[in-house]
């Protein structure tokens, strides 16, 4: 009986492969593990290879995404070398440093912001005009003021981030502003796995009755003053089991973020605290022209109650382009 059920295997590779990839996820052993890459040390020539094309579930939310092999959370955050720059010594420059790892851990990490929640840790860490300028537009988010460039946010109604895990791919750098000061630019692509939260399906039907533009779209950021972003202070509500449905998608956001720590002794800035020169974000599988203060996931379950993407192609995982000046919406090739 052994011997007849290793011949049966044999003559049906591809079938033993389903059932492993149904009852284990992903491809057998002999496909070899996901690679792991490291963070990046300088901008990439080419988009990431395409990834087996799999549908994510939720005990498996990286099938099919080249994230699946990215640094997780944090530990993308690699700092350069600390030395001494402008004004500022090698041990403030690396102070400096911290605080923006740590800015971003608060800003696009935090399971908590991630789920709605008010982000005041981020808030914190900023000088005095900017945490002014985010908090009233917390309060009235709209088109000129939307938080979602500062702060990747869901409605828990909507989606819900799968086992607290975000990938990261990026770098980080740092040089003189050429007025005694210091300039920090990061350059990071997080990519959230969520799922379905309770009212996933009636929100995307009513995107369709009011004619928003679709999810699966991808957003381009042109650069915004610091008094342009904000967003909503809305209540978490707890996400809830989607009635067994463990089909999942992911959402792509690109931040390119310049951090300016001034002279103190010239400008009137709090030094332990953060000051933008300049914000980018691009967004993959969020709808545009909604303005509420959260990103906005396709569900491919719900695909008959959203409205298709249209307009131009790109790829969300490709960082070897510059994030597109004109915040044109579009189709993603992936997500």
């Amino acid at each position: 009986m052994l011997t007849v059920a290793v011949l049966l295997a044999a003559l049906n590779i591809d079938g033993l492969r389903r059932w492993y990839s149904d009852h284990y996820g992903g491809t057998s052993s002999s496909a070899g593990p996901v690679p792991t890459l490291a963070p990046e040390t300088a901008k990439p020539t080419s988009a990431p290879p395409t990834a087996p094309d799999d549908t994510p579930t939720v005990d498996h939310p990286w099938k099919g995404s080249p994230a699946e092999g990215w640094p997780t959370g944090a530990e993308a955050f690699v700092l350069p070398d600390a030395k001494a720059i402008g004004v500022f010594s090698a041990d403030e420059v690396a102070a400096q440093l911290q605080s923006v790892k740590a800015y971003l851990t608060a800003a696009d990490l935090d399971p908590r912001v991630i789920a709605g929640a008010r982000p005041d840790a981020a808030l914190a860490m900023l000088d005095h005009e900017e945490r002014a300028s985010a908090v009233a537009a917390l309060d009235h988010p709209g088109k000129d003021t939307d938080p979602t460039n500062w702060f990747p946010r869901f409605d828990p109604r909507e989606a819900a981030l799968v086992g607290g895990t975000v990938k990261v791919q990026g770098r980080m750098s740092i040089e003189g502003d050429g007025d005694g000061g210091v300039l920090v630019h990061t350059d990071f692509t997080f990519v959230y796995p969520l799922q379905p939260g309770p009212d996933a399906e009636k929100l995307a039907s009513t995107r369709r009755t009011q004619g928003a533009t679709p999810p699966g779209t991808a957003q381009g950021g042109t650069a915004k003053p610091v008094g342009l972003l904000a967003g909503p202070a809305s209540p978490v509500v707890p996400a809830a089991d989607n009635t067994g449905d463990t089909m999942t998608a992911r959402t792509i956001v690109r931040k390119v973020d310049d951090f300016r720590f001034y002279d103190p002794k010239r400008y009137k800035v709090d030094a332990k605290k953060l000051v933008f020169a300049k914000t980018q974000s691009d967004v993959g599988n969020s709808a545009c022209d909604i303005y509420d203060g959260f990103l906005h996931p396709r569900f491919q379950q719900f695909a008959d109650h959203d409205p298709a993407p249209t307009g131009p192609t790109s790829d969300p995982y490709d960082r070897s382009k510059d994030i597109a000046p004109d915040g044109q919406c579009g189709t993603v090739s992936r997500s």
